[in-house]
């Protein structure tokens, strides 16, 4: 009877668990089903959430700007209008990462 018992009880778990997995599943895929980002080639530009989406870039050296200003410059080049930053290396060829954390705290 205890076996039964415990059998039942794991298997209400799983249950409640997979129930649990697919409602996310689910609620996720509704959240982002409207989300969508591709190229419009008869008129020749981007489109994302069915809009027509232009990127508007600046670009940062961030081996010229102390660490203590980067928050700033990126607030800055966010507030002039631009959605895409482009980090420049000072070494010329050289694409390795050196550990830079970019990671300041932006929202």
């Amino acid at each position: 009877m205890i076996f039964i018992i415990g059998n039942s009880i794991i298997m209400l778990t799983i249950s409640v668990y997979c129930s649990l997995v697919l409602l996310l599943l689910f609620n996720f895929e509704c959240v982002n089903s409207d989300r969508r980002f591709y190229v419009d080639y008869e008129k020749n530009e981007f489109i994302k959430d069915g809009n027509a989406f232009r990127y508007v870039s600046g670009s940062m050296h961030y081996f010229r700007v102390p660490r203590s200003y980067w928050r700033d410059r990126i607030r800055k080049m966010k507030s002039a209008g631009l959605n895409a930053i482009s980090l420049a290396d000072g070494i010329e060829n050289n694409f390795r990462y050196y550990g830079i954390d970019f990671n300041i705290g932006l929202k």
